[in-house]
């Protein structure tokens, strides 16, 4: 409740603003740590329409995945795991004829009585993102692009502000790192990056953080707690 009273800052702005047109207030949501409704109520405030066609083009490699597992699999499941509707599944299946095997029906994404919910053998939870997709780093906010596909997220997945410092300047050199000028995370151009010795970024980090009013720094130190204390937890 006191995160949604409290003023949008730039980047967040910045995020509803590139987001919201095509992915909608649930992502933006989940990438600014604020409800849905207010994020489109910000948005109506500054005029920022909701693209009425957003479809996203079905990529060969999901089409492979669809006619492999839409047969043997309950379709929201399937869904989930290829991050689209369970609408947009059907509507797919059915344009390319493909139906169920025997003991799944055509509502499978549904639950009944008796139901089991059964992932294939073999198939992995969350399909492998294309490398050069891009993600947020939601405990940090940082954007992060995949360069890799080993199986490995920490070497898969790289900032991509640190990438763009180096196609442009080359390796990062140890005890140095990469920073925003104007603070905002999401712009990522060579023009608001700086290279800085460990201390002087820690020592900018801790300038920022005391800019902050009293009430945002006490929330922010209640969140790392809280992240702590889940992560201690799982």
């Amino acid at each position: 409740m006191g995160r949604d009273c409290a003023a949008w800052n730039r980047s967040e702005i910045r995020i509803l603003r590139r987001y919201y047109p095509r992915h909608g207030a649930r992502f933006v949501a989940d990438r600014t740590s604020r409800t849905i409704a207010s994020v489109r109520c910000k948005a109506k405030r500054l005029g920022i329409a909701l693209g009425r066609h957003r479809r996203v083009p079905w990529s060969p490699q999901e089409i492979t995945q669809l006619r492999d597992y839409y047969p043997i699999m309950e379709t929201g499941l399937l869904a989930n795991w290829l991050g689209r509707s369970r609408c947009a599944v059907f509507n797919k299946a059915t344009q390319l004829k493909l139906d169920k095997s025997s003991g799944l029906g055509r509502n499978s994404g549904r639950f009944h009585s008796g139901m089991r919910l059964t992932w294939p053998a073999g198939l992995n939870r969350r399909p492998g993102a294309a490398i050069g997709a891009e993600k947020f780093m939601s405990s940090r906010g940082y954007l992060m692009r995949k360069i890799t596909s080993t199986g490995n997220a920490v070497r898969d997945w790289q900032k991509v502000h640190r990438l763009v410092w180096e196609d442009a300047n080359g390796p990062v050199p140890d005890g140095h790192f990469v920073v925003f000028r104007d603070g905002d995370k999401t712009n990522v151009s060579i023009k608001n990056l700086v290279l800085l010795p460990a201390a002087d970024a820690a020592r900018r980090a801790s300038e920022l953080y005391s800019s902050y009013p009293k009430e945002v720094r006490m929330a922010m130190r209640a969140l790392g707690k809280l992240k702590k204390a889940i992560s201690e937890k799982s």
